[in-house]
């Protein structure tokens, strides 16, 4: 995927989802090949807060990760949804030194989201969702302190400067609760893929609600809800 200047632009400076400034230190997690680390690195160095880069072992192992996060004095951290759930098994009180976490990258465990909140006090959650085609983030949700251990979490609303749309099969957008295809447009819109042509404008289509805009077939399969967040049901088939 070919991502633009203006595509990390609007995922990592002065992001309205993430509260990133002089006074924070982002832990990196994620690979330098992964798009998460567009967030980390240029969410820190756009926003003048400090770096912190760790070995990838250290990630696998609990007490090198709670030393890591204390002696760093790290603030932000973003983890992938199935490492979040592996070290949260073992020790949710891990992240207590955070400020704000954002985990992503796969359906979020509402059990092990409902620990870390109970262990470690005053951490922010954030739920990120969204494919590289749309530079990272498309859609967050800020989960709330009594979030239920026993229900899905929303993958919430677009970040700024950037549209989600529910659509039918015949284009039209869903009512509230009908299940339909998401679409998401914006300044986060990859040109496209990396000479292949043929996919990108299979995937890469016209905007019809914005002028002269893009937007990105996710194939995710997905409802609004009543409070207008946006709820993840699976892949369209």
């Amino acid at each position: 995927v070919a991502v633009s200047a203006e595509n990390v632009l609007r995922l990592a400076y002065r992001p309205d989802y993430v509260e990133l400034g002089p006074q924070d230190v982002v832990l990196q997690t994620g690979s330098l090949t992964f798009d998460a680390s567009t967030l980390e690195v240029w969410g820190a160095l756009l926003n003048g807060a400090a770096l912190h880069l760790v070995d990838e072992h250290v990630l696998l192992d609990i007490t090198a990760l709670r030393e890591a996060i204390d002696g760093s004095g790290a603030t932000v951290m973003w983890m992938s949804a199935p490492l979040f759930s592996q070290i949260t098994d073992s020790d949710p009180g891990v992240f207590g030194r955070l400020r704000q976490l954002i985990v992503g990258g796969d359906v979020l465990p509402p059990r092990q989201i409902r620990a870390v909140i109970e262990a470690c006090p005053g951490i922010r959650i954030i739920n990120g969702y969204g494919p590289t085609e749309n530079t990272t983030f498309s859609t967050t949700y800020r989960i709330p302190d009594d979030v239920p251990a026993d229900r899905a979490i929303p993958i919430g609303r677009p970040v700024g400067h950037s549209s989600a749309y529910v659509l039918g099969g015949s284009g039209r957008l869903q009512p509230v609760g009908v299940p339909g295809e998401l679409h998401v447009g914006g300044r986060g819109v990859a040109p496209g893929y990396v000479n292949r042509d043929d996919l990108t404008a299979a995937s890469f289509v016209d905007d019809p609600f914005a002028g002269g805009g893009r937007m990105y077939r996710t194939g995710g399969l997905v409802r609004l809800a009543d409070g207008l967040d946006i709820e993840f049901i699976g892949r369209v088939t």
